[in-house]
């Protein structure tokens, strides 16, 4: 019965992502617990997963939990990071589980992936069509199943709702494309690949469909850079995680930037105030942070910032906002803002040894460049999407780690 947890939550995940990105939690711990037990019936030991290349993840989720000391937060500090720790354990193991797969089972678990981007694509395109009307739809099942009011819908874009689905697709494309490959050689790749940029370049998420493209750019370098792909990858994360609040430091001033560039939206302009704040908070405390998950409570974050911008071509953009609601938007900041020097230097190395993992781990050239393409596109989502810590998308990058881990395990290819 081994496989049979991962093949599940690979043909479950892309379509659940569109009408909840939080089913991704049960997924993943139901997987890893599926597969854990189904190899523990067979006899089988239960692999250990490598300290070696874990340790820079470990150092950083213990000093998250140190991070409660001095944190301003420190009963959510200390919450916080048993919740991630337990999440990245869970996703660490399944990693570990994936690898010791046989064909069989890498197989099952690729046909049941391409199943679910085909899915996920027919339920975008029906949510896109008809401004998420399938979402509201069961959202107003389960309200009357629970006895409660609906909540009145608006002649407003709400296909904002299915931006997490379209993120979640972004990173699960790509051992798709792996199991597209296996069973199918290029056209099935492509196929793959294709399906994903269909679901993530109409999305309203800008950053899915940027990811995207970048994934692609990086499969393609891949090849005739074989030896030098993954480096060049690993520099520029680091250089990110590195440099990020110097980089926003010596970014113009807002309104300024904003009239070299009328493009940008309200959105942007917003989170340009909120790097910036977060960059100056940063300073004050550059070496341990102000704690774990404590970006909420960083004094002054709660002021609320309101403006508008004329811009050269006759546009107002507006802005309404907290200077720092929830978090920074940009994983490499938050690091920075809540575990300080020690944090961003933990992840940068983490960071380094999971490329390396991937690119010496790989059993063909295409395999290696779509990992080396995951890695890129999860990274890029990361830093200007979501709160680093949220639990669902921590869910989504250890699932489609350990799908891409299980479709690359097997005999070598070529």
């Amino acid at each position: 019965m081994t496989g049979w947890g991962f093949a599940v939550a690979a043909l479950l995940a892309p379509p659940l992502a569109f009408p909840s990105a939080k089913a991704m939690v049960p997924l993943l711990f139901l997987a890893v617990a599926w597969e854990a037990a189904a190899r523990f019936r067979r006899g089988g030991a239960i692999p250990v997963p490598s300290a070696r290349v874990l340790w820079p993840l470990a150092a950083l989720l213990g000093w998250a939990l140190a991070s409660t000391l001095w944190s301003v937060d420190p009963a959510r500090s200390i919450r916080v990071s048993l919740t991630i720790a337990a999440t990245c354990g869970t996703g660490a193991l399944g990693i570990a589980l994936a690898r010791a797969l046989g064909g069989v089972e890498r197989r099952r678990i690729g046909t049941a992936l391409l199943v679910g981007i085909a899915v996920s694509a027919v339920l975008f395109a029906i949510e896109f069509m008809t401004n998420a009307g399938l979402h509201f739809a069961l959202r107003g099942a389960i309200d009357r199943l629970l006895g409660r009011m609906p909540e009145p819908l608006y002649p407003i874009d709400y296909r904002f709702v299915l931006n997490n689905g379209a993120t979640v697709v972004a990173v699960l494309g790509w051992p798709a494309a792996v199991a597209g490959w296996r069973c199918y050689g290029w056209p099935g790749a492509a196929a793959a690949i294709a399906v994903t940029a269909a679901v993530t370049l109409p999305s309203d998420s800008a950053i899915a469909g940027v990811a995207t493209i970048a994934g692609v750019v990086v499969l393609f370098l891949a090849a005739p850079l074989p030896r030098i792909a993954a480096p060049l990858l690993s520099a520029g994360m680091i250089g990110a995680l590195l440099l990020m609040p110097l980089a926003v430091e010596l970014l113009p001033r807002p309104d300024r930037l904003a009239e070299r560039l009328p493009v940008m939206s309200d959105s942007a302009y917003h989170r340009l105030f909120v790097w910036k704040f977060a960059a100056d908070r940063v300073a004050d405390r550059p070496l341990v942070g102000w704690g774990m998950d404590s970006a909420r409570s960083v004094p002054g974050g709660e002021v609320e910032l309101v403006t508008e911008k004329p811009l050269p071509d006759g546009r107002v953009i507006h802005t309404r906002g907290e200077l720092l609601p929830l978090h920074p938007h940009n994983a490499a900041l938050q690091l920075w803002l809540e575990l300080g020097a020690v944090g961003a230097l933990l992840a940068a190395l983490f960071a380094t040894r999971a490329v390396r993992v991937v690119a010496a781990a790989a059993t063909s050239p295409f395999v290696r460049g779509a990992g080396l393409a995951q890695a890129a596109a999860a990274f890029l989502i990361a830093a200007a999407g979501y709160g680093l810590w949220q639990s669902w998308w921590l869910a989504a990058l250890w699932l489609g780690a350990a799908l891409y881990a299980a479709l690359n395990a097997g005999e070598r290819d070529g």
